[in-house]
């Protein structure tokens, strides 16, 4: 019998069942991303999002909206970024990091 719900063959780390790397909770400290390890603080938000890395390295970031613009570039160091979203509308929106490298897609929402 194939029907078992335990199954735990999933191709990612991030302990559950399914195969994704970005999984989206709504919190208010998500760590969204398990290779760049970058976490968002409030998700959803209304002002600011801030971004915090635990890793060392710097890290690029852009901040697309469902269309595809881009509405922020920067950069993560030592850390932390905190990105002024207010005047952002209200809807799902993209943030591509990369080291140079990798390139990683997490979301977040402002409300």
């Amino acid at each position: 019998d194939d029907d078992d719900d335990d199954d735990d063959d999933d191709d990612d780390d991030d302990d559950d069942d399914d195969d994704d790397d970005n999984d989206f909770n709504n919190g208010n400290n998500n760590n969204l991303n398990s290779f760049h390890q970058i976490s968002l603080h409030p998700n959803p938000t209304s002002d600011v999002l801030n971004i915090r890395s635990f890793k060392v390295e710097t890290l690029n970031i852009r901040i697309h909206d469902i269309l595809g613009k881009v509405m922020f570039e920067g950069e993560i160091e030592n850390g932390k970024l905190s990105v002024d979203v207010i005047n952002f509308k209200q809807g799902l929106y993209s943030i591509l990091i990369s080291d140079g490298e990798i390139i990683d897609n997490i979301q977040f929402i402002k409300r």
